[in-house]
């Protein structure tokens, strides 16, 4: 298979007789790729990125060495994740209760207890005696209130929430902040965000983009508030900050001009599959980016003046498509640094620091709860005896600013998304967002499905998310629940019996049951209708990896080669 861009890069596909993917060429970066006979790759050769996978006999992933950094798994006899083991050495252990759902964390010497109501939504993290984070929802699924509250009592943080009636945000309100309201127009698009001394407003165009964005200036510089200007789907102007793309429609240049002083810009490289390999910062510095053979990004690289010595790294570690751990190392300070984060689903839970020494070994240590958002993004950083070690504020579409005497940081933003200072992008998997702009550096590799402009970051950044910088994920529906769940349950389990499909840890017998259990205990996610009009529905179980698929009073489910990532695409197609 041949892809040629509108520059003129090629990437070649070579696939063997069974279809497997087996060499890439973009444009003479060179990967190939290993399976075994079960069709499960085991080695990934790239430009930047060695991958070798070891896996047990069930097909699960037993150690994953990138680059000689090697993260280790095991699993209990239903498959579930048992264990991790980073490059760096933090240790993550859970548990779970008797739906299959995870209960329990154990790591970086401490426990983190999570509870769940019936229908599998979180209720709390309770962070050994020491911290509980705690939530409450109304009849239809919605967060109505979030605390934070320590062994002793205190309360940290106190939040009530107010929707419309359709669902949309419209208030948050709290004995600690200003209480924000948000206005909304009749699509459903945030223009205005009201608090005490603060005002942001947003026009939009036909397709969903900014014409026009002011929020207040400490946030950022503000050189991007003001009328937007567009060529096409394109945007060339924001404030006094210009931009400039290539024929792929990337973006290659940044350029601002600053009153009174000297005008800045940022230059963009890219290579043929889309990915950002470097930035120039307006102090002429280079920064360059590494990606693995699967497209994740494992390390970024501040290079010296002479355009090739690396004066600092950092490395990452991914467990599948989440960010794990990072490890930074420069010659200005003694010390690496290893943080690590702990995740429900895309929500992040906690973060750990160590200082280490060359060896790997721990000299000092921090551990934090992370608060989030509603989409999961987060908002304060807690210590142990309940101290607020850093807290956000950020606008709409995730300008974040903290105060300077913070005792800690974190670069989580959005879900999926990490923050660049050098640049102040956020990487987001497949894509790098610019929160000034609510739009992408490059447009959607998907094409046009997700929406009719490929820039765009999702509709309402309050209630929605883009983890992998594809499409925004899909929304429970109460109206999956509908009908007689145990008969559904048995056809759906029929027709996998013709298919000859199983659930891995699950008697036959009872694959009926499982797959009632999973119907009844969330909400599926709202897919697109059949042809004929019959709402479709999704639901995930991690702990077998099967997605299971309703249509009516019918259905499927499998477990994907490509997890739960298929599982998410499929939301969009």
């Amino acid at each position: 298979m041949l892809r040629v861009n509108a520059l003129g890069e090629e990437v070649r596909i070579a696939r063997d007789a069974f279809g497997r993917m087996v060499g890439k060429d973009a444009n003479g970066r060179v990967s190939s790729y290993l399976y075994d006979l079960n069709d499960r790759l085991v080695h990934a050769d790239g430009p930047d990125a060695a991958v070798t996978l070891l896996r047990d006999p069930a097909g699960q992933v037993v150690s994953e060495t990138v680059n000689d950094r090697t993260t280790t798994f095991t699993y209990d006899a239903a498959g579930r994740p048992l264990s991790r083991t980073t490059p760096a050495g933090a240790t993550s252990a859970w548990t779970y209760d008797g739906r299959g759902e995870r209960a329990g964390t154990r790591t970086a010497g401490r426990t983190l207890s999570c509870t769940r109501d019936a229908a599998g939504q979180l209720l709390s993290v309770g962070v050994d005696d020491a911290l509980s984070l705690t939530r409450a929802y109304d009849s239809v699924g919605r967060v109505t209130a979030q605390s934070v509250v320590t062994g002793d009592g205190r309360t940290v943080r106190d939040r009530s929430y107010r929707y419309r009636a359709d669902g949309h945000l419209i208030g948050i309100d709290g004995p600690d902040e200003p209480t924000r309201t948000f206005e909304l127009d009749a699509a459903g698009r945030t223009t205005a965000v009201r608090a005490e001394d603060w005002t942001e407003s947003y026009v939009y165009g036909p397709d969903g983009g900014q014409t026009a964005a002011d929020w207040p200036v400490g946030r950022s510089d503000g050189a991007a508030v003001g009328p937007r200007e567009g060529q096409g789907t394109r945007l060339v102007r924001a404030g006094a900050t210009r931009y400039r793309y290539d024929e792929q429609g990337r973006l290659v240049r940044r350029h601002r001009t600053r009153l009174s002083r000297k005008p800045e810009s940022w230059t963009y490289a890219w290579d043929a599959e889309d990915r950002l390999t470097s930035v120039r910062t307006p102090d002429g510095t280079l920064w360059r980016y590494r990606y693995d053979p699967m497209g994740r990004r494992i390390a970024k690289e501040r290079l010296g003046s002479d355009g090739t010595t690396v004066v600092e790294r950092t490395d990452f570690t991914w467990d599948g498509t989440t960010l794990c751990e990072q490890l930074t190392a420069d010659g200005s300070r003694p010390h690496a640094v290893a943080v690590a984060w702990e995740h429900d689903g895309v929500r992040p839970i906690s973060q750990s620091e160590r200082l280490l020494t060359a060896s790997h070994e721990e000299i000092d240590a921090r551990f934090f709860a992370i608060v989030t958002d509603l989409v999961g993004a987060p908002t304060e950083l807690v210590d142990e005896d309940g101290r607020l070690a850093w807290q956000a504020r950020s606008t709409l579409w995730g300008v974040t600013s903290w105060d300077g005497g913070s005792s800690a940081y974190t670069a989580l933003r959005f879900p999926g998304q990490y923050y660049d200072p050098e640049s102040g992008l956020h990487y987001n998997f497949h894509r790098y967002y610019d929160p000034e702009t609510a739009r992408y550096l490059s447009p959607d590799p998907l094409g046009l499905g997700p929406s009719p402009n490929p820039f765009l970051y999702v509709l309402d950044p309050l209630l929605s998310a883009d983890p992998f910088g594809l499409y925004e994920i899909g929304k429970p529906d109460p109206a999956s629940q509908a009908g007689n769940l145990p008969l559904i349950a048995d056809k759906i389990a029929a027709h996998g019996d013709i298919k000859k499909r199983g659930i891995p840890g699950v008697d036959d017998l009872d694959v009926p049951e499982h797959l009632e259990d999973m119907m009844i205990g969330s909400p599926g996610l709202r897919m697109r209708s059949t042809p004929s009009g019959v709402p479709r529905f999704a639901w995930w179980d991690d702990a077998t990896g099967t997605m299971l698929i309703r249509e009516g009073d019918k259905g499927t489910f499998m477990q994907p080669d490509d997890g739960y990532e298929y599982f998410l695409k499929q939301l969009k197609e």
